[in-house]
């Protein structure tokens, strides 16, 4: 076979050792199935009727954006600082809402340090809120300075006219007074304070129930318990959106219970927001009062530095001169820049080796931006003539009456050029020497501009500077008015408490299916790991597949064909290292049958062949020949009974000694080599593995051990056990004989 199909027969076969293994252990799946439906039943039984309350809230623009903040905020943004300030964000109004300011107002209002619980029946305890059958009040000064729990355990009678009221102290469980046959209304004296318990209008005198359980905290310890009870968040953080839900028994204090926090958060918002604005208008009237002085102090120095220095503006005739400094730098340096390309012109006409070169593009360009028409017609008119020159010489000899008229031509329009810009850079140089006595003049002026104009300058800024402050703070302050006359919603509400349709908590249908699945899962698992170890491979192909031990032949199909083989098997084995001691062995059963088979199949092979009958299973002997225990107690010769042909035998026979003892003892060794002396084979049967140590004791004697095992009754187990023995050497070359 395939490797695949060898897969697929390995699947096949772990899966009906698994069925089978799972049929055996019904009683787990059983146990499973019965856990599932128990837990399911008491899931019912003690499940709490509660409904699920859920609300929805907004945050306006102005109180997501600064947090109440608002003229802070307005004077941070003005000067690029709002950064600093921290705009708030969903979380800070989460968490202004989850306040102990907030849910200690809360259980103020609603009462919410007094608990009460009523026990229906077992397992099975349900608060109760505005329906309370029972109502315990006492000075609501005392939850101020409370600094213990007290459990007040009630126990009606069956007619509710008499009650047992035990009271504890539950931080350190110990018990503060019992009273008996108390009818109410009661007055119940403590070290704490004085307690009055009476009925309600809700008490039910026809259907009384069995235990009545009133727990009282102070004020503080339960604001921190109703954080566990009302959950606060953000469904989506990219909104201002606020969710709220609380799951209660009672719908309709559970809608009490969130418009309430929503009212003292927005109650202390306002509060909040209405101590900002105060702090804000006492910082900017203060701050007004004090810039007032500055502003006048500042327009005062101004006025008196005009008068010291008898001036009324020297900014205006500081920036004239700056400007016309500027103006004649730039005339300057184009003027220069001019002179210099008219003198570079020059010389290149005035230089005989450009004679019959024409005037360079930059010179035109600059006569004709400065020159008159007809300077700059000459120039063209050169160029001309220069090009018409170097026509004729490419056409005629020098000497050509032509050129030397184009040559005179030349030679006048460049005196006359040269001349030209001669006068003109004189003209420019006139021009440029008065510029720069004007800037000298300007630069000179500057010069003599004092250090009070930067002073000047200074003083007229802190004044404007003062004046813009001192408007922004007016503003301000009549802003701060306004928002001390006006109260607003922090939160703007979207959706009402409402009671959510869905009941909250897994349906006893789905947990009894979860239940189900992770119980058979489980069971299944259990089967794997624990029985499937046990269950019987059931097949030899799955005990050769399974086996770290050699499989030598399977005699379980064909018998004789499987013992001729590994007799065959043997022969490969034994005679090349000239060994003839067989030891047969089992994992729990009698090794004598399989020993019987291979010691016959040699024996009719022609070898003469010895069976020792070691195993002790009260085989009988054959009458006249000495048994094992005799020969070994030296009453008997070693002496063998022919059984047929060239097969000899020794019987066990009874003995009170250890089995162990006997095999171990120098008489079965001498025995044995006796008997390997006589015989070509010596096949001996061993005690059972699981019987003790007679096996252990007879390895020591024996060349190779054969290990027979039978498919229907070998588990995985029992292979790894064997494995485990030839790994640690215990029996000498040690294989299996499938049977």
């Amino acid at each position: 076979m395939n490797e695949n199909t060898n897969k697929k027969f390995d699947i096949a076969v772990e899966i009906r050792r698994f069925v089978r293994a799972s049929l055996k252990g019904w009683k787990i799946y059983a146990l499973a199935v019965g856990a599932a439906v128990l837990i399911t039943l008491a899931y019912i039984f003690i499940r709490k009727p509660a409904t699920e309350v859920n609300a929805s809230l907004m945050l306006p623009p102005e109180t997501g954006q600064n947090s109440g903040m608002l003229a802070l905020s307005d004077l941070a943004s003005s000067f690029s600082m709002g950064d600093m300030f921290g705009a708030s964000n969903i979380d800070n109004e989460i968490a202004v809402m989850q306040s102990h300011t907030v849910y200690e107002r809360t259980v103020r209002q609603l009462g919410l340090n007094i608990n009460y619980l009523e026990k229906e029946r077992i397992l099975r305890t349900i608060p109760a809120y505005d329906r309370a059958q029972l109502h315990l009040s006492v000075d609501p000064a005392v939850a101020d300075t409370l600094r213990y729990t007290l459990f007040f355990i009630i126990k009606p009678d069956s007619k509710g006219e008499k009650f047992e009221i035990e009271i504890r102290n539950a931080s350190i469980d110990k018990r503060i007074a019992k009273l008996k046959d108390v009818t109410l209304p009661a007055d119940i004296k403590t070290p704490f304070a004085d307690f009055r318990l009476e009925k309600t209008a809700f008490f039910n005198e026809k259907d009384v129930y069995p235990k009545f359980l009133i727990t009282y905290d102070s004020y503080n310890v339960a604001a921190q318990g109703l954080t566990s009870f009302v959950e606060v968040f953000a469904p989506n953080k990219k909104t201002d959106i606020i969710s709220m839900s609380t799951i209660t028994p009672d719908p309709d204090f559970g809608k009490k219970l969130l418009s309430t926090i929503i009212d003292n958060y927005n109650w202390l918002r306002n509060d909040q927001l209405a101590q900002t604005q105060r702090d804000n208008l006492d910082f900017v009237e203060n701050r007004l009062a004090t810039l007032e002085t500055e502003l006048n102090d500042a327009q005062a120095a101004v006025q008196q530095f005009k008068e010291k220095n008898k001036i009324t503006e020297p900014g205006t005739a500081a920036s004239m001169l700056i400007h016309k400094a500027a103006s004649l730098d730039a005339q300057i340096a184009s003027t220069s820049t001019y002179n210099e390309i008219l003198r570079m012109t020059r010389d290149f006409i005035a230089n005989p080796a450009n004679d019959r070169k024409m005037i360079p593009s930059m010179s035109v360009t600059t006569l004709s931006s400065t020159e008159t028409p007809s300077s700059v017609g000459a120039v063209e008119q050169y160029n001309i003539l220069i090009l018409k020159l170097n026509e004729e010489l490419s056409k005629v000899n020098t000497s050509n009456s032509t050129i030397e008229t184009i040559e005179k031509q030349l030679s006048m329009l460049r005196a006359n050029i040269c001349e030209s810009i001669t006068r003109t850079l004189e003209n420019s140089n006139v021009k440029l020497a008065s510029m720069n006595r004007q800037n000298n003049e300007t630069l000179g002026k500057m010069g003599t501009i004092p250090e009070l104009e930067r002073e000047y300058i200074d003083l007229e800024r802190e004044v404007m500077l003062k004046q813009q402050l001192y408007l922004f703070l007016l503003k301000q302050r009549e802003d701060a008015r306004m928002g001390l006359t006006k109260k607003t919603e922090a939160l703007l509400t979207l959706d009402e408490p409402f009671i959510v349709a869905k009941t909250p908590g897994m349906k006893p249908k789905m947990l009894a299916m979860i239940l189900l699945f992770f119980g058979i899962v489980g069971a299944a698992a259990w089967i794997f790991f624990r029985k499937m170890p046990h269950t019987p491979l059931g097949s030899s192909d799955a005990v050769t597949g399974a086996s770290t031990v050699p499989v030598l032949a399977a005699i379980d199909k064909d018998p004789l064909a499987g013992i001729n083989m590994l007799r065959t098997d043997l022969r490969a084995i034994l005679d090349p290292i000239e060994a003839k001691n067989i030891m047969v062995t089992t994992l729990r059963r009698d090794s004598m049958p399989v020993a019987t088979e291979l010691a016959s199949a040699f024996a009719r092979a022609g070898h003469k062949t010895v069976l020792v009958d070691a195993s002790f299973a009260n085989h009988t002997a054959a009458a006249a020949c000495p048994s094992l225990v005799d020969i070994c107690a030296g009453t008997a010769q070693c002496d063998t009974k022919a059984a047929s042909g060239n097969l000899h035998m020794i019987a066990s026979g009874t003995t009170d000694l250890a089995t162990a003892d006997l095999i171990a003892s120098p008489a079965f060794a001498v025995l044995v080599k006796r008997l390997d002396s006589q015989f070509d084979y010596v096949v001996i049967a061993s005690p059972a593995i699981a019987e003790g140590s007679g096996a252990y004791a007879l390895a020591a004697d024996a060349d190779l051990t054969i290990a027979a095992v039978d498919a229907r009754a070998t588990t995985s187990s029992d292979l790894e056990f064997l494995g485990e023995l030839r790994r640690q050497g215990r029996f000498p070359r040690l294989s299996i004989v499938i049977e």
